[in-house]
């Protein structure tokens, strides 16, 4: 099984980086990123430069050294709602790299496939199809110069991811209105083309009933105007 992450992005202005599952940016701000937090580190090739393009990382199992630079990564379509996720599924193995995240050859286990993951991969963010980020990573001021293991880190820290979680529950119900008033704007649409479709088929039904009206009227008084000139005729040879 292969995990795909976005390549490590910036604003630009902060060292605020958002990755995985990531869709703006631009090339030259994903590769400026380079220098902020989650980098990564270039073995060998090139970081991608368009879409389709993408770098693994380097790895001490089969399926890393089964993908060397050139060669093709094909995501089979078997994997759910592939066309949700990515926008582009056959990438070109540019470069390898090392990862921050992954400092061990060791990987996390994965809930598919047979549990493991055996190959990572960076994408642009234009390759992914998501509407929304799924995952942000963050600095916070004076934490670099804080000992990670000291009493006064925690605290620096939790101070930012309570304020985080404060907001949690109105940017869930924020993000859930957004989608189902997206989906919602899409049902009425599609009643809104049922009841013009609808109301041109009644249109179409009875101007053709209509017709047909005409029509057997018509025909009626062709044949009473037949069956009244028909025993003048007769008349007419009996002389």
């Amino acid at each position: 099984m292969a995990r795909a992450h976005s390549l490590p992005i910036t604003t630009g202005k902060e060292e605020t980086e958002k990755s995985t599952s990531s869709l703006s940016t631009d090339v030259n701000t994903a590769t400026n990123a380079q220098a902020t937090i989650n980098k990564l580190f270039l073995v060998d090739g090139h970081m991608p430069e368009k879409s389709g393009e993408c770098v693994v990382e380097a790895g001490a199992n089969d399926m890393a050294s089964a993908y060397p630079i050139g060669s093709k990564l094909v995501i089979s379509p078997e994997n759910e709602d592939l066309d949700s996720k990515l926008s582009t599924t056959e990438y070109e193995v540019v470069g390898i790299v090392h990862s921050a995240n992954y400092f061990s050859f060791e990987r996390e286990p994965a809930s598919v496939g047979n549990g493991r993951v055996n190959l990572l991969m960076y994408l642009l963010p234009e390759d992914y199809a998501f509407t929304a980020y799924t995952e942000i990573y963050l600095t916070v001021d004076g934490a670099l110069a804080a000992n990670s293991l000291g009493d006064d880190y925690d605290p620096l820290v939790d101070t930012v991811k309570n304020k985080i979680e404060a907001i949690q529950e109105l940017r869930c119900q924020t993000r859930y209105d957004e989608i189902y008033d997206e989906a919602q704007q899409k049902i009425d649409d599609a009643w809104d083309s049922y009841y013009e479709a609808k109301e041109e088929a009644d249109q179409k039904l009875s101007d053709a009933k209509a017709e047909l009206t005409d029509g057997e009227k018509e025909l009626a008084d062709r044949a009473e105007t037949s069956s009244s000139v028909r025993p003048s005729v007769e008349t007419m040879r009996i002389s």
